[in-house]
């Protein structure tokens, strides 16, 4: 999967600029469109990009939540991927092409639609045929939590001022502690403790990036780009949705 100093004497500082949605007052001040960061253009764009994004992003997370339904729905399904196993390891390598491809074409409509389309197809396959091992119940308590987790803190980035540019190295070392001990784990299984650890940190790690990247998309994209805004988080609520499923699924086997 992929995915982009702290002061340590007084509280957070809020700049004086406005959320990254602007207030109703920049309506009066409409501009030109303007081929920069989207946190500088007029509001009419602003909001018209994060419709988008939230629009693409909607349709990715329906795909995945559709295929995984069937997925668990059905025995005959579950058997012939579970006896396939390469075919996860395949939709995987193929997810990450696509994925590289559309950041290459992520501006040239519409082959950055059909590339979005392949690589969510892929993803989407590799977390239904992940989810079959987990019981149902589990796996529809950790897509209400997870979606609970992202519109809260999606609704609270959006209306505050707070610069989360900072946290993007923390993020990126503690990313890249997971993968290794995710790794690790593949070779010399983790115990329960160990594994609900490693799912707490995963949670707290994916939670950040969202407040992270709902930020940045704004600071860095342009308005043309709310197709890789898109996918950002939508890896990170699939992330984040696979550590919380870990960590109940550890908690349960616990009791």
């Amino acid at each position: 999967m992929t995915a982009y100093t702290q002061p340590t004497h007084q509280p957070p500082l809020y700049s004086n600029t406005e959320p990254l949605l602007g207030s109703h007052d920049a309506e009066a001040h409409d501009a030109p469109k303007f081929d920069g960061p989207v946190v500088q253009t007029a509001l009419a764009i602003r909001m018209a990009f994060v419709r988008k994004v939230y629009t693409v992003l909607s349709m990715q997370l329906c795909l995945t939540a559709t295929m995984s339904t069937v997925f668990i729905c059905s025995p005959s399904i579950q058997r012939f991927t579970h006896s396939n196993a390469w075919l996860t390891f395949l939709s995987l390598f193929l997810s990450i092409a696509a994925m590289l491809a559309l950041f290459w074409k992520r501006e040239s409509y519409p082959v950055n639609m059909y590339l979005l389309a392949v690589f969510t197809t892929f993803e989407s396959y590799a977390v239904a045929n992940l989810v079959t091992y987990y019981d149902s119940s589990t796996v529809a308590m950790a897509t209400i939590i997870t979606m609970g987790v992202f519109i809260g803190l999606t609704l609270f980035t959006m209306q505050s001022s707070y610069d989360f540019s900072h946290w993007g190295t923390y993020l990126y070392v503690t990313l890249w502690i997971t993968i290794v001990a995710g790794f690790v784990a593949m070779f010399f299984p983790f115990t329960r403790w160990i594994q609900m650890g490693y799912a707490i940190l995963g949670t707290i790690l994916f939670s950040a990036y969202i407040l992270y990247d709902t930020h940045m998309i704004m600071q860095r994209l342009s308005a043309d780009e709310y197709i890789l805004a898109a996918v950002s988080l939508y890896l990170d609520v699939i992330n984040l949705f696979l550590s919380i499923l870990r960590l109940l699924n550890a908690v349960n086997s616990d009791s």
